[in-house]
């Protein structure tokens, strides 16, 4: 969990998040019919399984099950008009098959292109969660 702030509300903070992943992507071997490069993501996040009374083999198992699940696909194209040269661009797979159809709103700082992807439960289920995903995009150095 995230430390509360002075406002009793817990926060996103950059210094509080997992890092969950890091890829290289090389433009050179990229579809040249896109003229783009790419990278496809499964986000998941579960209930934990549990158990109840933990005698012998009189174990009640319950599963976790999906709070979130989500393939995203993230496509960068080259753009002179955009902050960075790069235009970003992501689809969830489930609402938008074999698409980048929404534009991220992609802002330079601290030296790299950020943007988020919100995430959520389906409307009313519960337990459910709701958040944004934040990725942060730097040359390799």
């Amino acid at each position: 969990m995230r430390p509360k702030g002075a406002d009793g509300k817990r926060g996103a903070s950059p210094a509080n998040s997992p890092h969950l992943f890091s890829l290289f992507l090389d433009p050179t071997k990229s579809q040249k019919r896109h003229q783009s490069v790419a990278f496809a993501f499964d986000v998941a996040i579960l209930v934990p399984d549990y158990q109840i009374d933990g005698v012998l083999w009189l174990k009640k198992h319950f599963e976790g099950g999906y709070l979130v699940r989500k393939l995203i696909v993230v496509e960068a194209f080259v753009d002179e008009q955009a902050p960075s040269g790069w235009r970003l661009e992501y689809g969830i797979q489930s609402e938008t098959p074999n698409d980048t159809s929404t534009m991220a709103k992609a802002r330079l700082e601290d030296g790299a292109l950020k943007f988020e992807i919100p995430l959520s439960s389906p409307e009313g289920a519960r337990p459910g969660v709701k958040g944004q995903l934040r990725i942060a995009v730097r040359n390799w150095a």
